[in-house]
C-alpha cells in the first residue's frame, strides 16, 4: 500500500483548511432610489454623486454566520470589488483581512414609523420642516438644524431622542449616510426626500420573509459594518481617512448576494 502523507505542521494544516475568499462576480443593480432622475438629483444635491457605491457580487459557496467575519474581509481583498469601488489599488490587498473590522449590523425594523419620533420631539415639523439650531460644525459637517446636531454634536439635547439600540439599527445608518450627505451637500430644508430615499434603498437592499414559525415577516439579509481595524497596516479601505467614511456589507445568503454600500466622505479630492 501506498505510504502514508508526512503529517502537516498545525500551521500549515490550518492554513490548508482555511476557507479561501469567495470568487465573486459582479451583477448589474443600481437602486432606482439612486440611479432615477429623481434619485440622481438628490445624490448631487446631498454632494453624494460620484461618491456612494452601491455594488452586488455574487458569490458561490456557502455563507456561514460564525466566519462572516473572514467571509466579509475576503470580499474587500479581491481585486475587482475594489476596482468597482474606485479605491486606489494597494499592494497589501490580501492583507484586507488583518486590516479589517466587520461588525454585525442590526435590522428588525420593519416600518417607518420609526421615525415619527422626529415629530413627536418637535425636531421636525409636521409637514417635514427640519427644526433650525445655531450653526455649528463638527469633523467638516456643518450643523444647523436639530436633527444633525442629534446626530454630530456629543453634547445634543437631543442625544437621547433614539436609543443606543436604535441608533445600531442598519435603517439609521442609512438615514444618518443621507442626512450627514457629502462634503459638498446642500441640505434640504426638509426631511421628506431623505426619509423617502431611506425607505426605498432600505427596501432594495434587504431581503424579507414569512416566518414559518409564527407567520411574521423577518429580515433575512445580514449586513456588516466594515472599518478599518489597524491603523500600521498598508491595507487602504479609502484613499483618504474621514469619521464619516462609510462601508456597509448585506449578505443574502440564499440568493448568494453580497451588496457593499460603500462612501468615502468627500471623494478623494477633498481633505
Amino acid at each position: 500500500s501506498a505510504p502514508a502523507p508526512p503529517a502537516q505542521p498545525p500551521a500549515a494544516a490550518a492554513a490548508a483548511t482555511a476557507p479561501s475568499p469567495p470568487p465573486l462576480v459582479e451583477v448589474a443593480f443600481e437602486p432606482a432610489c439612486l440611479g432615477e432622475r429623481a434619485g440622481a438629483e438628490r445624490m448631487l444635491r446631498w454632494g453624494l454623486k460620484d461618491h456612494l457605491k452601491v455594488k452586488r457580487f455574487k458569490f458561490s459557496g456557502r455563507f456561514q454566520a460564525d466566519g462572516a467575519g473572514q467571509f466579509v474581509s475576503g470580499i474587500f481583498s479581491s481585486p475587482e470589488v475594489m476596482a468597482s469601488l474606485g479605491v486606489t489599488a494597494t499592494s497589501a490587498s490580501s492583507t484586507a483581512a488583518g486590516a479589517l473590522s466587520v461588525a454585525p449590523v442590526a435590522s428588525t425594523v420593519l416600518n417607518m414609523g420609526f421615525f415619527d419620533v422626529l415629530e413627536t420631539e418637535n425636531m421636525m415639523g409636521a409637514n417635514g420642516y427640519l427644526r433650525k439650531c445655531m450653526p455649528e460644525t463638527y469633523d467638516n459637517v456643518e450643523s444647523d438644524n436639530l436633527i444633525v446636531d442629534m446626530m454630530l454634536n456629543p453634547d445634543s439635547e437631543n442625544l437621547a431622542v433614539y436609543t443606543q439600540a436604535q441608533k445600531a439599527e442598519f435603517i439609521y445608518h442609512l438615514f444618518k449616510l443621507f442626512f450627514v450627505g457629502g462634503a459638498m451637500h446642500q441640505r434640504d430644508d426638509y426631511a421628506n426626500e431623505y426619509l423617502e430615499t431611506t425607505k426605498a434603498l432600505y427596501k432594495e437592499l434587504l431581503t424579507v420573509h414569512k416566518s414559518a414559525r409564527t407567520g411574521k415577516i423577518e429580515i433575512s439579509s445580514q449586513i456588516f459594518e466594515v472599518a478599518k481595524a489597524n491603523d500600521a497596516a498598508e491595507f487602504k479601505l479609502y484613499d483618504r481617512e474621514h469619521p464619516h467614511n462609510k462601508c456597509y456589507v448585506v449578505v443574502d445568503a440564499v440568493k448568494k448576494l453580497a451588496t457593499v454600500v460603500y462612501l468615502p466622505f468627500g471623494g478623494s479630492t477633498l481633505f
